[in-house]
């Protein structure tokens, strides 16, 4: 059921959404997002001879396909940096609220560039998981007014993502799915190879670099398995549904970001203290129900 494994992905990017947070306040003193996104992309590196030996009917793929896989992967990790400038200017309280703009933009441009329409009942249901989730992510201490900088970096890699997810649908209808990771991995260390031509990132890239110590290697390990892994499932979602749907499931990202930050709260409060105050749990339990309501109206479709 598409459901579930849409559901696998934002399991795994809410791991990445915890562990990015601690990595840019821990090392933000030595490296700036830009310069933090490479090291992303270039773990791609690993996995790549993994990949080309499991699947190396990737290698026969027509030459346009494989320029727009790597231009997917390319721009994915790209869309990290503008992401990670917010995280640094703001905190995940008010971060993670505008991402439900993701799931909006989709809608929009799936339509436009790919011809999708959901019907009346999947729209309501895509409404009400988007509601839910913001609900659930924003801060009720908090006034509502946005901060332009840090909404103009969230609709940019907003508008990053959505562009991959209709690239890489638009190219892989006719392939194997297992052929195409490959050179979308690919994109993502070229990437990171990229960022190196920034003279501010290279010079902090090559500092930090000579330095660099176990602890932010085993991190940035963890975090690129996760977010591998994430990628992943939800390109493969996006195949067996249309974007929009897929996107407005994703908001259970902000589900899992909770729980998680509920379990190191308790087992490892230096790393994280999420509120766990009875007003906040029956909030966020509450939109956990109006998400649930939203993804049963979505499945009974």
């Amino acid at each position: 059921m598409w459901i579930l494994i849409a559901l696998i992905a934002p399991a795994f990017y809410a791991m990445t959404n915890v562990l990015d947070k601690y990595m840019v306040h821990r090392y933000q003193k030595h490296l700036s997002p830009g310069a933090l996104v490479f090291f992303m992309g270039i773990f791609s590196l690993v996995v790549l001879p993994f990949l080309g030996v499991i699947f190396p009917d990737s290698f026969f793929l027509a030459s346009a396909n494989i320029l727009w896989l790597i231009i997917a992967g390319l721009i994915t990790t790209l869309a990290w940096v503008p992401y990670m400038y917010a995280l640094e200017k703001d905190d995940m309280s008010s971060v993670m609220p505008l991402y439900q703009l993701h799931p909006v933009l989709t809608f929009v441009m799936a339509y436009l560039f790919l011809g999708e329409i959901l019907s009346n009942t999947q729209i309501i249901g895509g409404s009400i998981i988007i509601l839910g989730a913001i609900i659930l992510t924003k801060d009720p201490t908090k006034k509502w007014g946005v901060r332009l900088d840090t909404l103009g970096l969230i609709l940019l890699s907003s508008l990053c993502l959505v562009s991959v997810e209709i690239i890489f649908k638009d190219t892989v209808q006719s392939i194997p799915y297992q052929n195409t990771l490959f050179w979308f991995f690919l994109g993502h260390a070229l990437s990171g190879l990229l960022l190196l031509f920034v003279p501010s990132y290279r010079k902090e890239i090559k500092s930090f670099g000579k330095n660099v110590n176990r602890k932010f290697l085993g991190l940035m390990s963890i975090n690129e398995s996760l977010g591998l892994v994430a990628d992943t499932f939800n390109m493969y979602a996006i195949l067996l549904a249309p974007i929009a749907l897929v996107k407005a499931i994703s908001g259970f990202q902000g589900v899992f970001v909770f729980l998680y930050g509920i379990i190191i709260t308790l087992f490892f409060p230096a790393i994280l203290k999420e509120d766990l105050s009875r007003k906040t749990l029956i909030r966020k339990i509450s939109a956990l129900i109006i998400m649930l309501i939203g993804s049963f109206i979505i499945a009974t479709q």
